[in-house]
């Protein structure tokens, strides 16, 4: 049986955080007071509305919105992204002001817009640190019956809780987030991922797929069409239509219906085309677009089966055209090591090797890994 897990591969251990550098907070009721006034311990779990005093809708939603992961990857050479306005998180920002209010008559420690500021930026750091805690108070909302809400806030409230919840649950317990891809200032990206179900991993972008779109920043692109096989959430497809090239974004069809989201989302749909392609048997591509052969070819992160390099090699050369550009970017998985290398042997058969490059520890959510980028020109 298919295990996603299979596609993670450590470089190194992530080295854990000094414990004797964390702050020591204590729990005891009569402490409380003293630790949600002492600012030199940073955001706490027990800063947040207690359940006790009946906090209107307006204040839970505010707190679980304003809490939200940001799902940025930023992979600019210096990164100097801006802070984002916490009222620019929230779906019903006309609450701002009156759940603000709320918290600063109970004398709660986030009353003011400089205070959720503090909050929004501390708060990956919160759940990182006392994750107990944290998961704690959203299965408190989940499970409380919310009574002093209307009917409808209250399943809203709790629905916003069991999404906080499932975020700080591990990579694969994710609900349908969209994330902020930040190429370079002039290139980033909306990517929506449903969540993670089945084995389905053509709906999340993987490291690959960032390290080839930082790539074709500095590559020149050809006037003709381009191909991307595998495309997944289209990051590396779209990366091409934003500098004007005019692009296939190829997928299997229950991958294709997000991938197309994910074009008009950014609004690229004037360059890039979406269609179903299966490696296996692209038949049903050729009757419709044509006996078609691209100037260039690109893949990322194309090998999780043992059948995978002989299908995407034979896409490869059915629709690489003699003299034609390939550009592939493969993870180096311990696991798949054989596949790999049956995967070059394959390749060295239809093209020239131009280049190889490797990069190493690009952190994703599946770990730090090592990755490699080859260049042919096809024969």
């Amino acid at each position: 049986m298919f295990d996603p897990l299979d596609l993670f591969t450590a470089v190194k251990p992530r080295d854990e955080p000094d414990k004797a550098e964390l702050p020591e907070i204590s729990t005891d009721v009569d402490d409380v007071s003293e630790v949600i006034d002492d600012k030199s311990v940073g955001v706490h779990i027990l800063d947040f509305p207690s359940l006790h005093l009946h906090p209107p809708a307006s204040v839970l939603r505010i707190l679980l919105e304003v809490v939200a992961p940001q799902y940025v990857i930023d992979i600019r050479e210096d990164s100097h992204e801006s802070v984002v306005e916490p009222k620019l998180l929230l779906s019903q920002s006309q609450q701002w002001n009156e759940g603000l209010q709320w918290m600063a008559a109970h004398d709660n420690r986030f009353g003011t817009e400089k205070e959720m500021t503090t909050l929004m930026e501390a708060s990956d750091q919160l759940r990182q640190q006392d994750s107990a805690g944290y998961n704690g108070y959203m299965t408190r909302i989940v499970s409380s019956p919310l009574d002093w809400l209307q009917e409808d806030d209250a399943d809203d409230i709790r629905q916003l809780a069991s999404k906080r919840l499932s975020e700080n649950c591990g990579r694969t317990a994710l609900p349908d987030i969209t994330r902020t891809v930040i190429i370079t200032d002039e290139y980033r990206f909306k990517l929506f991922e449903p969540a993670l179900t089945s084995d389905n991993l053509g709906l999340k972008t993987w490291g690959s797929s960032l390290i080839l779109a930082k790539r074709l920043v500095a590559i020149d692109l050809p006037s003709e069409d381009i191909l991307e096989l595998g495309a997944g959430t289209g990051l590396v497809g779209m990366m091409c239509a934003a500098k004007g090239a005019r692009v296939m974004l190829t997928d299997l069809p229950e991958i294709c219906e997000n991938l197309q989201r994910n074009v008009e989302l950014n609004q690229l749909d004037s360059n890039a085309q979406v269609y179903p392609l299966d490696w296996r048997d692209p038949s049903s591509f050729i009757a419709k677009h044509g006996d078609i052969q691209y100037s260039m070819v690109v893949v990322a992160d194309p090998i999780y089966s043992k059948h995978h390099p002989e299908w995407v090699v034979g896409a490869i050369r059915q629709f690489l055209k003699s003299g034609g550009t390939l550009l592939i970017q493969v993870p180096l998985r311990e696991k798949f090591e054989e596949e790999r290398n049956l995967l070059w042997q394959l390749l060295a058969d239809g093209g020239e090797l131009l280049s190889t490059d490797v990069e190493i520890s690009l952190d994703t959510d599946w770990g730090e890994m090592a990755y490699m980028c080859r260049q042919y020109r096809w024969y």
